[in-house]
């Protein structure tokens, strides 16, 4: 009977969807969401043919306890306040098959899925940590229900390699009470997935296909049986025709024979994402905005362009007329109170004249390092004030030197930050 199913006391739906950003299909992601577009909204539909049956020795089929499940995942995430997100994942079962007459229509366990990035895996490895909470909200004649509280740590490892290609790693622990149906002992076990995708075009292309496998190590008392070792293997697309809808669908196979893993499954959903379509979240949208990647600069001028302007300077000398004491007479750029505006005597170690840019002074770092030294601050402020006070410059090339002290390899890198360094101090000075 129908009744027999939901008997087994132990949950039969080894598929659980990842519920928050930047997930694959069941591995999480490190990545949250940036708190001015915090939501996603998801559903997934999967059916599972043969999740759980009874066999003898030689794998002939002897009970279908389960022999199909069709079953639908709701699911939300929102970023509360970086790094932390929470998902919530509600499952249905539409329908299922096997002992007696089918079944239609029950809730199964609601997942609780807070999580925290640790480490962001655009600067090298992503880190979190996910601490799931499964709740025995199981209703109906199925066998989708663990009957009680589940608590599910697991550890999240992720990369992004250029163009296109990603992994991911889950591993945790499924802390639960135990319970047994026939041969199966279901209590706490090891779990882990892998996971690895290629996007099309690069991290903004359109397509993403990738491969999924997911399993689980039973701790139980006796001998460690096969039914208690579950493996799961999946393969994906996903497409997204538009910044904020993803679809997704894929086949899985049973790789090791255990309770809940299918001989076949087969899946498909939909992501929402809905954004305010304001790249740089200056307040105009970008439709509008002439600027979408850089934010307006709120000045009470041309405020509504979404581009920022450059502040009056009626002199020309670099010190806007806001913090210009002498707005009618130019700065003399020579290291002495350069940025009151006003003219004064000094010898100047920067100039630009007649097309020709001199510096008398060398920027200076640290040994070793790509980190400035005090006294080239000044420098660099002049630097910054020439080429303020000097419009018509429009590109300026930066250059980091070394001596020959160590590898080529490490030089050339060497003198790549300090360049860095340099052209990030100018920016943060307005040029």
């Amino acid at each position: 009977t129908s009744a027999s199913a939901q008997e087994t006391n132990i949950d039969v739906e080894r598929f659980k969807p990842a519920v928050t950003h930047d997930a694959f299909v069941v591995t999480e992601g490190s990545g949250v969401r940036e708190p001015a577009d915090p939501w996603e909204f998801g559903l997934l539909l999967n059916y599972a043919h043969n999740p759980l049956i009874f066999a003898t020795g030689d794998r002939d089929v002897r009970t279908q306890i389960v022999s199909g499940r069709l079953g639908a995942d709701l699911m939300a995430s929102v970023t509360i306040a970086e790094p932390f997100a929470l998902g919530l994942d509600i499952p249905f079962f539409l329908f299922q098959s096997g002992e007696g007459s089918p079944s239609f229509g029950g809730l199964g366990d609601i997942r609780l899925v807070p999580k925290l990035r640790i480490l962001d895996d655009r600067d090298s490895i992503g880190l979190g940590l996910v601490a799931e909470l499964r709740v025995p909200t199981h209703t109906g004649d199925f066998a989708g229900g663990a009957r009680n509280v589940v608590f599910w740590p697991r550890i999240i490892l992720d990369h992004r390699f250029a163009p296109g290609l990603r992994f991911g790693v889950n591993a945790g622990v499924a802390i639960r009470e135990g319970t047994t149906y026939r041969n199966v002992e279901a209590g706490s076990e090891l779990t882990y997935a892998a996971a690895l995708g290629y996007r099309f075009g690069g991290i903004d292309g359109k397509v993403e296909i990738g491969a999924e496998a997911n399993g689980g190590i039973g701790f139980t008392a006796d001998d460690l049986k096969e039914e208690e070792t579950p493996l799961e293997a999946l393969g994906y697309v996903k497409i997204n025709p538009s910044e904020e809808w993803e679809i997704v669908a894929g086949p899985g196979i049973g790789a090791l024979a255990g309770y809940g893993v299918p001989l076949f499954r087969v899946f498909a959903g939909v992501k929402y994402t809905p954004t305010s379509h304001d790249r740089d979240h200056d307040g105009v949208d970008d439709e509008r905005d002439q600027c979408p990647d850089v934010p307006e600069d709120r000045d009470a001028d041309y405020d509504s362009d979404g581009c920022p302007e450059e502040d009056a300077d009626d002199d020309q000398d670099g010190v806007p007329n806001a913090d210009d004491e002498c707005p009618d007479e130019k700065e003399t750029i020579n290291g002495v109170e350069d940025d009151d505006g006003c003219p004064d005597k000094g010898d100047p170690r920067v100039t630009y004249e007649q097309g020709e840019f001199v510096m008398r002074d060398t920027i200076r770092f640290r040994t070793g390092s790509a980190e400035l030294e005090p006294e080239s601050y000044k420098t660099l402020d002049q630097v910054a004030l020439v080429l303020k006070a000097n419009p018509e410059i429009e590109h300026v090339r930066v250059e980091g030197h070394t001596d020959e002290t160590g590898t080529r390899e490490l030089n050339q890198e060497l003198s790549q930050q300090r360049a860095d360094t340099v052209r990030k101090y100018l920016i943060q000075k307005g040029v």
